[in-house]
C-alpha cells in the first residue's frame, strides 16, 4: 500500500504444508520488454501444460518441486511485460481442463487484514485433516466496499483463492461439501465471507452470518420481483419465497439436495 509503484500484487501460499509464501509485486518500468507480445495466445495444441498441472496436482513430491524448484527458476528471471499481457491468461494453461474423474475447481474466502495469521492456520488444518487436494492458494488485497449491498470485503480484506482438485463422483462431492461447510465457519468465525457464485456449500445459518445485509436484499427481491419470476439456485436454497418450490422439488421423483442444491 505504501508503494505507489506497483501495479499488481499477488501471493502464493504453498501447498502441501502451508508454512510457506512468495510475493509477487508487478511495478511499473520504462525498462525494454522482455516479451513483446500485447496478450497472451491459446494454443488449443498446447495440451501438455494441463496434463503437466494434473500431474502435480496428484503429487505431494511434485508441488514441493514446483516451489523449490520451477516457481523459484520463473520468479528468478528478470521479466518486463505489458500489463494486459500479464492478466490474460486462459484457464486452460492453469490446468481447468476436465476427465473422466477428477475436475480442478475454485473457492474464494475474504478475511480481514488483521486476521489474516488466524485464518491461515485454521484453513491449513482443514486442508490437512481433509487431505483436501490444493493445487494453489493465491492471496490477494481487496480494499474495503461501502457500495454493494453484498460486499464480501467489509473491511479492508485478503482473498485466498484455492484452486483444488477433486473426484466426480458422489463420495468425492460428499467429501467437498464437508469440508468446504468447515473452511467458511472458519472464514466467519475469522471475521470474513465467502464468494457466493461459487458451488453453495454453505449451511443457511452460515449464508445469513456471511451475508447479514441478505434480509434487505430479499426485501428488494420482494418489491422488484412480486412474482418471484427470477430464480437461479441460490434463490432456491435461501430465499423463502421459494419455500413451496423447494417442497415440491423434493415430492417429485427428481434428485434434489436442498442442502448442495443439486437438481438432476
Amino acid at each position: 500500500l505504501s508503494d505507489e509503484s506497483v501495479v499488481m500484487h499477488n501471493a502464493i501460499l504453498y501447498p502441501p504444508s502451508y508454512e510457506t509464501l512468495v510475493d509477487i509485486s508487478w511495478r511499473g518500468s520504462e525498462k525494454a520488454l522482455t516479451d513483446d507480445r500485447r496478450l497472451r495466445q491459446y494454443d488449443p495444441e498446447n495440451r501438455m501444460k494441463p496434463i503437466l498441472i494434473d500431474i502435480i496436482a496428484r503429487s505431494n513430491f511434485l508441488k514441493r518441486l514446483r516451489k523449490n524448484l520451477f516457481d523459484h527458476t520463473l520468479y528468478s528471471r528478470p521479466a518486463v511485460v505489458r500489463r494486459n499481457f500479464e492478466s490474460s491468461y486462459d484457464l486452460h494453461e492453469f490446468g481447468f481442463v476436465n476427465n473422466s474423474d477428477t475436475t480442478m475447481a475454485l473457492r474464494e474466502y475474504f478475511v480481514p487484514v488483521d486476521n489474516f495469521e488466524v485464518f491461515v492456520l485454521k484453513m491449513r488444518d482443514v486442508f490437512m485433516r481433509n487431505d483436501v487436494n490444493v493445487l494453489n492458494i493465491s492471496i490477494r488485497y481487496s480494499p474495503r466496499d461501502d457500495k454493494s449491498l453484498l460486499a464480501w470485503a467489509k473491511d479492508d480484506m485478503f482473498s485466498f483463492v484455492v484452486v483444488y482438485q477433486q473426484g466426480k463422483d458422489e463420495a468425492s462431492q460428499q467429501e467437498v461439501d464437508s469440508w468446504s461447510e468447515e473452511l467458511i465457519q472458519s472464514a466467519i468465525e475469522s471475521d470474513g465471507s465467502y464468494y457466493l457464485p461459487f458451488q453453495m456449500q454453505a449451511s443457511t445459518e452460515q449464508f445469513y452470518r456471511a451475508y447479514p445485509e441478505i434480509h434487505y436484499f430479499f426485501n428488494l427481491k420482494q418489491q422488484v420481483d412480486p412474482q418471484n419470476r427470477f430464480n437461479n439456485m441460490m434463490w432456491l436454497k435461501y430465499y423463502a419465497a421459494n419455500k413451496d418450490i423447494r417442497e415440491s422439488l423434493l415430492k417429485m421423483n427428481t434428485a434434489y439436495d436442498p442442502e448442495t442444491d443439486n437438481v438432476q
